[in-house]
Parts: C-alpha cells; sequence; structure tokens
C-alpha cells in the first residue's frame, strides 16, 4: 500500500525539483497536485531561492552575481463538495524575475529587471466512471514589471528605463486525469491559457532616444499558454516513480514599448523558441509518518544569445524532500540544487560577455492540515 504521503512527496517537488528557475520568467510549473489530495486539505507554502550567477564582460572584467536572492509564498485550499466532485483554490506566484548588476563591469553596469507576479486559481474536478475525471477553472493573475539598460553594452540605450504598472489578466484551465488505484497510477494532462494584458508603460528616454524624458504609452502583451503532462505510477510496495513534460510556448512572448522599440527595432523581451522541461523521480514510503523521494529535471536550452536581463539558459537539477505526516498534519522540506547552462549574452547582435558555470539553490517548507 502507497500511503498519502508518498503523493505529498511529490506535491513537495513543485518548486525544488526543477521550477524555482523554471523556462525564461517561469518560478513555478503551474502544477496542481492539491486537487488530488483526499478529503479536505489546507496548504501553506513558502520557498527561498538563491542564485549564483556570474560572468565577463567583453573587456574582460567580473560582473559579480547579478542574481538576486529571492522568496515566494503559497497558499492551497481542497474541498469535497459531493462523491464525485471537489474544488480547490491555489495562490501563488508563478512569473518573475530579479537581475542587477552592480558597477563592477563598465558593459553591464546599472542594468536592472525585476518582475513580481501574483495569480488565485480557482478550480474543480469532477470524477466520472471508470476511474477517468476532468477539471478546470479560472485564472486571476496580477503582474508588474520594471527594467533599466546601462553600460557600455547597452549603447544609445544606457540610461533607458521602463516601468509597466500592476494589472490584472484572467485566463482558464482545463484538462482531464485517469487513475488506477490499485497500482497507483495516475495521468494528468493539464492547459493553462495565455493571460492577455493592456497595460500602459513608463518610460524614462536617455538622449539618443529624443531624451531626457519621460513618456507614457499603451502595451499589449501576455504570459504564455502551456501544456502540463503529469504520471505517477507504483512500481513496488510502499515505493512510486513520477515525472512529468511541460511545454511553454515562450515563442509568442514578446514585450515591446513603443518608444524603445521604435528607435532600436527589437522588442526588450522575446524568446525564439518554446521551452520544454522534463522531471522523473521517485518516492519511497520509509516509515508510516516518514517518505522521502529524489527528481532530476532538464529544461531545454533557451537561447545562449540571449538578453543581459536573463543571462540564464536552461538548467540541470536534482532535488530531495522529507515529508513527516500525522493523522491530521503534514510537513514538508524539499531542497534543489540547479546547474544552469552557458550563457553568452548580445544586444542588437553584438557579444558582450559570457556567463559560464553558474548554479542555484532553492529551498521550500510546506505545512499541510487535513480535516
Amino acid at each position: 500500500m502507497i500511503a498519502r504521503g508518498i503523493y505529498a512527496a511529490m506535491a513537495a517537488m513543485a518548486v525544488t525539483a526543477g521550477h524555482a528557475t523554471a523556462g525564461a520568467l517561469e518560478q513555478t510549473n503551474q502544477s496542481i497536485p492539491i486537487l488530488f489530495e483526499q478529503g479536505g486539505y489546507a496548504e501553506l507554502g513558502f520557498t527561498l531561492a538563491s542564485p549564483d550567477v556570474r560572468g565577463t564582460d567583453i573587456l574582460g572584467t567580473g560582473t559579480g552575481n547579478v542574481g538576486r536572492d529571492y522568496s515566494m509564498g503559497s497558499l492551497g485550499l481542497k474541498l469535497d463538495l459531493t462523491d464525485s466532485m471537489s474544488a480547490a483554490l491555489v495562490v501563488d506566484q508563478p512569473f518573475g524575475i530579479s537581475v542587477a548588476y552592480g558597477p563592477a563591469s563598465p558593459v553591464f553596469a546599472g542594468t536592472t529587471g525585476q518582475m513580481d507576479s501574483t495569480a488565485v486559481t480557482a478550480l474543480l474536478r469532477y470524477r466520472l466512471d471508470g476511474g477517468w475525471a476532468i477539471h478546470g477553472g479560472l485564472r486571476g493573475q496580477w503582474l508588474d514589471a520594471s527594467a533599466r539598460l546601462g553600460g557600455l553594452g547597452a549603447g544609445p540605450a544606457d540610461g533607458y528605463a521602463v516601468r509597466l504598472g500592476r494589472e490584472f489578466g484572467v485566463g482558464y484551465v482545463l484538462g482531464g486525469s485517469y487513475e488506477l488505484p490499485d497500482i497507483a497510477l495516475r495521468v494528468a494532462l493539464t492547459y493553462n491559457s495565455e493571460i492577455r494584458y493592456d497595460a500602459t508603460t513608463t518610460e524614462t528616454l536617455p538622449a539618443a532616444f529624443g531624451g531626457p524624458a519621460v513618456v507614457t504609452a499603451p502595451i499589449s502583451y501576455a504570459t504564455p499558454q502551456s501544456l502540463n503532462l503529469d504520471i505517477q505510477s507504483g512500481i513496488a510496495e510502499r515505493t512510486l516513480v513520477f515525472g512529468s513534460i511541460r511545454w511553454v510556448d515562450w515563442s509568442a512572448f514578446n514585450l515591446s514599448p513603443a518608444t524603445f522599440t521604435a528607435a532600436t527595432g527589437e522588442a526588450l523581451a522575446s524568446y525564439p523558441s518554446d521551452i520544454v522541461t522534463y522531471t522523473l523521480g521517485v518516492g519511497h514510503q520509509v516509515t508510516d509518518s516518514l517518505s522521502l523521494a529524489a527528481a532530476v529535471a532538464y529544461e531545454d536550452e533557451r537561447n545562449r544569445a540571449g538578453s543581459p536581463l536573463g543571462p540564464v539558459n536552461g538548467y540541470t537539477s536534482l532535488s530531495v524532500a522529507a515529508i513527516h505526516e500525522t493523522e491530521r498534519h503534514r510537513l514538508s522540506v524539499g531542497i534543489g540544487h540547479y546547474w544552469l547552462r552557458d550563457a553568452d549574452p548580445q544586444a542588437g547582435g553584438a557579444p558582450l560577455g559570457t556567463f559560464r558555470d553558474n548554479r542555484l539553490t532553492a529551498i521550500e517548507v510546506k505545512f499541510g492540515f487535513k480535516f
């Protein structure tokens, strides 16, 4: 028999098994394991991520660590409405970035990027005959961002800054699942729609862009659609194997402030291809109250010749988690280490520097209450 602690082990990997620095601007994989909890369940989570991202500019000067430590919180609540229908509410921070170059590198000095988000997702799940079920719901998401370009690498854009005010958008979630309880088999497919924003940018212009001046203009952009395939199955008594494949439509993302794009002919932020992340792990129930899990994750190369605002090019990660469970409570602790692939930031096709052998460590703690 595989106890609930094993399923919690997989849920504990949601961030630490390769998603605290997920594709492009992602901080989570938008997974919804709470919807599959048995009975009533409430959960509070906290994640702390510490990146070590360093490079050398084309003049041979080190950048220092440009990645800022950041934290994320999450809340979840799941209820059984009837024998066949359940509901869940999830609050998390799915998108974000925090990059800051100090004065050490004359090529990048003063370049910064910041994005913050909060999402509230309301879900329903309806169980059909034969182990099948469907799920779906709505997601409301708040998002704001800012960036500043500085240093010799910014060229005429040195001193340019932009801010996108906090805006609200709505999307939807739709999916289905199949379960075979005798062998703890579950296959779930979940689609997350894009969320579109109509916002206002405030651009601070350098002399080369007609400044010094501050201008405002409308902008339309969207966080991308995605598709998650999650699979788990028992392989031995008290042992479960699990995995996932996540595709995100990052090639459709384009952030083009009006004045910046008119002056440079380029987007401030975009990605040349979609991003796919693969995760494979195993969980084992050690005792009636203790379960352990481990997972590896691999993310496709993003864009080696990308922007200084995102000098990360995919990763490989290893994560472990421990879960202590009683009749009413659950404590999950996970830690993940990421090996970040090399990146060579450019501007206007010109190389600006190299980033090699970087890493990130994330720690997640979740406390759950069963009722």
